[in-house]
């Protein structure tokens, strides 16, 4: 429990840090860089993530779920918020481009780690049950596709969206889960954060998932 409550802190230090950096920054620039708008009263920017909005102070950095004022927001989850913020580069778009984790520039270190937190967890949750899949795809916005067997893309923030691939085993081939990834992403948040960001997309599935079936 120590142990955890120090890790806590730790993160909560670097959000701290990372408000400080959000809270000089020109906020119309950003703005028009990331792709959202401002509250009715331009003091809160809006951060849609799959089937929430969020809402960030541009007077102090806090941030908080619009439609939960009260609910407090994991600092994991807070951090890749405000990462969005304030490490999207001018250059950031979304390119159209779908790239598997192991091409994306400058991530591939990561790799191990990234598929150790997100597809195991997928596969335990959905195999035989594509249809759940789907149903938790929907639940989130996201958009539907044509890939594998059943594949969604969840458009974790206004430039980033990754789609999930679910291919059903058979006699001959278990069950296996493909992750694609725009190929600009690193333009649009931190490089550390891509790969958790694709195991944030995969938990709100299984959490969508357990709440619709529950």
């Amino acid at each position: 429990m120590e142990i955890k409550q120090k890790n806590t802190d730790n993160y909560e230090l670097v959000f701290e840090h990372d408000r400080q950096i959000f809270l000089h920054m020109d906020f119309k620039k950003l703005a028009l860089r990331t792709g959202l708008a401002f509250s009715g009263d331009g003091q809160y920017l809006l951060l849609p993530v799959l089937d929430k909005c969020y809402m960030v102070s541009i007077s102090d950095g806090s941030i908080f779920d619009q439609a939960c004022p009260d609910l407090e927001i994991p600092v994991h989850t807070r951090l890749l918020l405000i990462h969005y913020l304030i490490y999207a580069k001018d250059t950031a778009a979304v390119t159209g481009e779908e790239i598997p984790f192991h091409s994306i520039r400058g991530v591939s270190h990561f790799e191990a780690a990234f598929i150790r937190e997100t597809i195991p967890p997928l596969k335990k949750a959905f195999e035989g049950h594509t249809d759940r899949f789907i149903q938790a795809g929907k639940a989130l916005h996201g958009t539907i596709c044509t890939y594998g067997d059943a594949s969604v893309r969840l458009q974790l923030f206004p430039l980033i969206a990754i789609t999930y691939i679910l291919w059903e085993g058979d006699d001959e081939f278990p069950m296996n889960i493909n992750v694609l990834f725009d190929k600009g992403i690193t333009d649009c948040t931190h490089p550390e954060d891509v790969p958790v960001l694709g195991s944030y997309g995969a938990k709100q599935l299984i959490e969508a998932s357990l709440t619709l079936n529950s």
